[in-house]
């Protein structure tokens, strides 16, 4: 649908993230305000097992009312932003869901909130292609730990093909990914019938296994 990236071969408009999204970061939050339970909260490695498998399980929290006041006076993660880790493992992409609600460590992850109409989808496909990756990876300061600056973050190229096409685009992803659902239950509906057999059988040592 959108050619050789790399070489941008279709002419698309060539634009910058800054161009269509306000990035930004978090407020800090302190080791000590940790908790064991209420809003989970992310460093980039949670991001990065949401950007793979879709869910994590988290370990750490901070409190209700911490979230609530940080969310009033320095804004939250809303439905269809993008966060993105900028240190160690950089620009493992996630895009917030409409229920979803968390806070997220400052310094480690990017918040991209759209400022003018473009996909979140296709953006976080960029994201995947080494279009972005090769750009991250030469901004990076890799003398300690990589990381990916905000002003970097800014300025990261991106090529923009006309809004219709990328909601094509959107649209398709979002075919595939409820064909792997209906698949996964298939799978889990197939594994409890199976140890359900099991059980009546009495075989014990087959469910163990």
């Amino acid at each position: 649908m959108f050619g050789d990236l790399k070489n941008n071969s279709k002419n698309f408009e060539l634009a910058t993230i800054k161009d269509y999204f306000r990035v930004g970061s978090s407020k800090r939050v302190f080791e000590k305000d940790w908790t064991k339970s209420g809003v989970p909260f992310y460093r980039a490695r949670e991001v990065v097992k949401l950007s793979e498998n879709g869910f994590v399980d988290n370990e750490l929290f901070i409190s209700e009312k911490m979230y609530q006041e940080y969310s009033m006076k320095y804004g939250k993660p809303c439905a269809d932003d993008i966060i993105v880790t900028a240190v160690g493992t950089l620009g493992k992409t996630y895009i917030v869901k409409p229920n979803d609600k968390f806070y997220y460590k400052d310094g480690n992850i990017i918040l991209l909130h759209k400022i003018n109409d473009i996909s979140s989808i296709y953006v976080n496909y960029l994201y995947q292609t080494d279009f972005i990756k090769d750009q991250i990876i030469k901004t990076a300061n890799v003398i300690t730990v990589g990381t990916y600056a905000i002003k970097n973050a800014q300025n990261t190229q991106i090529i923009v093909p006309p809004i219709e096409l990328q909601n094509q685009f959107a649209d398709f992803v979002k075919h595939i990914d409820k064909l792997k659902f209906r698949e996964t239950i298939t799978k889990l509906k197939n594994l409890c019938y199976n140890i359900f057999n099991i059980i009546q059988s009495k075989n014990l040592s087959e469910v163990k296994k």
